[in-house]
C-alpha cells in the first residue's frame, strides 16, 4: 500500500512540474506578446513622427 502511496506521490510530482512548467511558458509568450504590442506601438510612434517631419 504504502509503495501504490509513493508511486501516486512521484506521478503527482511530475503532473505538477509539468503543470508549472506549462505556465512558465505560457507566462513568458505572454511577456512576447506585450514585447510585440509595444514594438507596434513605438512602430505608430515612428510613423507619427515621420508624417510630422514630412510636414515641415
Amino acid at each position: 500500500m504504502l509503495k501504490f502511496n509513493l508511486d501516486l506521490l512521484k506521478i503527482y510530482l511530475v503532473m505538477l512540474k509539468l503543470a508549472w512548467f506549462a505556465e512558465g511558458r505560457r507566462t513568458f509568450a505572454n511577456v512576447r506578446g506585450d514585447y510585440a504590442n509595444e514594438l507596434v506601438w513605438f512602430a505608430k510612434v515612428d510613423g507619427a513622427f515621420a508624417e510630422v517631419r514630412l510636414l515641415f
